[in-house]
């Protein structure tokens, strides 16, 4: 627990260094916990990319950059949509592959989904 200016807030640590969701569980229970956990990675990464931003130990551009982000908005047929989930499932076994326990702790956080405008 953290103390914070109306009640405590519980804190918790995943029991491993991936998580992987079951996007198959329509159930309304499931539903709400993927946008939970959804909403817990992508706050991470923000704060992760901020403080990165902030440490002076990093390289912000360039062939030894440590950092990087970026978005690109595009229109996708099936068969691309399926080459970019391919290849961003290779990239992540890739990730699990480098690991090494001497290494420097970075993160990867992966998101694509359909753009639909509220109304």
């Amino acid at each position: 627990e953290r103390p914070t200016s109306k009640r405590p807030a519980k804190l918790y640590r995943l029991p491993a260094d991936r998580l992987r969701i079951d996007y198959d569980d329509l159930s309304p229970g499931a539903c709400r916990a993927r946008e939970k956990i959804g909403k817990v990675i992508l706050h991470a990464a923000f704060k992760w990319h901020v403080a990165a931003l902030k440490n002076p130990a990093s390289v912000l551009g360039g062939p030894h950059a440590t950092v990087a982000m970026g978005q690109r908005v595009v229109r996708l047929k099936p068969r691309g949509r399926a080459r970019i989930i391919k290849e961003l499932h290779k990239l992540y076994r890739v990730l699990g592959e480098e690991h090494d326990e001497d290494g420097d702790p970075f993160a990867l956080t992966m998101h694509l989904a359909p753009i639909y405008r509220h109304r």
